[in-house]
């Protein structure tokens, strides 16, 4: 029958190779996922340098709504004029 020093061994070796198992599982996950993850930052800070600054968005966003509600008031004088025919 096993006694404790046996055990403890036992642990000591389960524990060295579940260590050595999870170090050979993060090197390959870092081999497999780091050139993805550059990847992705380098495409993600090309396409924010083609993009118009936040600023110039905001006046965009701006003038379109303008645009938005002049076109709709445009739109119910029309219908008025039509009916007023």
């Amino acid at each position: 029958m096993l006694d404790e020093k046996d055990l403890q061994a036992i642990a000591q070796l389960m524990d060295q190779k579940i260590s050595a198992s999870e170090s050979r599982m993060m090197t390959m996950m870092e081999s497999y996922f780091d050139p993805k993850f550059n990847l992705l930052a380098e495409e993600i800070k090309l396409i924010r340098e083609k993009l118009p600054p936040l600023e110039t968005v905001k006046d965009l966003e701006s003038r379109v709504d303008t645009l938005e509600t002049v076109a709709r008031l445009h739109s119910q004088e029309i219908a008025k004029l039509k009916k007023a025919q």
